[in-house]
């Protein structure tokens, strides 16, 4: 790859932008010798022009704000490990890197368990998607040999209101507001669309947090009778097995209707998902299928 390709392009980082780019051109490969504009902030989404960068910015300030609070958080960290005598054992860029892969990988079981989790805070009232967040509290595995599914360890979750959670990460100011702008009028047309659920997954350690936001639908009566009978309690037990054992659910192929269990497995610098076997499901103690 050349320096020129070596640069993350607006089309590259749909997860970060939040959107995909308008711009047809920052789908091209860049031509030998041609170099995109970077982000100056969080240095890690390029546009071809300026007036593409100018076309993305009110959706990729979200994220973008998100990114230069735990770069600031590495310089902190930083700079309190060079007055100690004791090494950091693991960097905190390293531990950063690894939180963000780790939200990824975990957040389509977090989808599926969302129904539990509102439906359980309608207890104390009806969960409020435009004033709330949902806090997951990890803290970091130095026993994870670098597999990004089992990183952290999955703690506690509580239900925050915005004001209080904006007093902490003030840069989240308005968020829920403008990601409800963003992108409300694609989700209103879906069938039982509730509201996003505002994810926060925070660190005990570092004091890192990644944000996601993600669509709640409502259950079907069999669904919400059985929320009823269930003591919705731990709702967060299925992410916290799964963080535990590296279990991680993703859809092998576009189209296919259903994520499927698996995990992540060492392939050269980085981690590959692959669905467990037959043979695997069955010496685990399932049926041959894991479905979520």
């Amino acid at each position: 790859m050349s320096s020129s390709q070596s640069r993350v392009r607006a089309a590259d980082v749909a997860s970060v932008s939040g959107k995909a780019p308008s711009c047809s051109s920052c789908r091209l490969v860049p031509k030998e010798g041609e170099h995109y504009l970077v982000c100056k902030r969080c240095k890690r989404a390029a546009y071809c022009s300026q007036a593409c960068q100018q076309d993305d910015w009110e959706s990729h300030s979200l994220p973008c704000s998100d990114v230069a609070y735990n770069t600031e958080r590495v310089r902190t960290i930083r700079v309190a490990s060079q007055s100690t005598t004791t090494a950091d054992a693991s960097p905190a860029e390293s531990r950063l890197h690894l939180l963000e892969h780790f939200a990824d990988a975990h957040k389509r079981i977090v989808q599926q368990i969302l129904p539990v989790a509102t439906h359980h805070r309608e207890e104390c009232g009806a969960f409020d998607y435009s004033g709330e967040y949902v806090v997951i509290k990890l803290s970091y595995r130095d026993d994870c040999g670098g597999d990004p599914s089992r990183s952290y360890r999955v703690h506690s979750a509580e239900f925050r209101p915005q004001s209080v959670t904006c007093e902490r990460y003030p840069h989240l100011r308005g968020r829920i507001e403008q990601w409800y702008g963003l992108k409300a009028g694609e989700y209103q047309a879906r069938k039982c669309f509730l509201g996003f659920v505002h994810i926060l997954w925070v660190t005990d350690d570092d004091d890192f947090m990644v944000w996601q936001a993600l669509p709640d639908y409502e259950v079907s009566p069999l669904q919400a009778s059985a929320m009823r009978q269930a003591d919705g309690s731990d709702w967060l037990a299925p992410l916290r097995w799964a963080a535990e054992n590296g279990f991680v659910y993703r859809h092998p192929r576009p189209g296919f209707p259903f994520p499927l269990m698996g995990y992540l497995k060492k392939k050269g610098v980085g981690w590959q998902w692959q669905p467990f076997s037959h043979a695997q499901l069955v010496a685990m103690g399932s049926d041959g299928v894991a479905l979520l």
